[in-house]
């Protein structure tokens, strides 16, 4: 009988699982956290795009409004 251990390897094995868990929660709270910035950036530019074609403002505003929201 082995006393309670893994087959041989089986340490290995265990680390490259937890390797690979701490990876994926690391990504996805990134993926999370981004997601989140990049889809206020594009709200304000489609706000800004509707206004546009709403012909509420004129097409010198929308270019200066866009640049401004670009550069956040």
């Amino acid at each position: 009988m082995m006393d309670g251990y893994m087959y041989p390897g089986g340490m290995i094995l265990m680390m490259i699982l937890w390797v690979l868990l701490i990876g994926f929660a690391v990504y996805g709270l990134f993926m999370w956290i981004s997601r989140d910035f990049g889809k206020k950036e594009a709200r304000g530019i489609r706000i800004l795009e509707e206004r546009f074609a709403r012909g509420e403002i004129d097409e010198e505003e929308f270019k200066q409004k866009r640049e401004v929201l670009k550069k956040k």
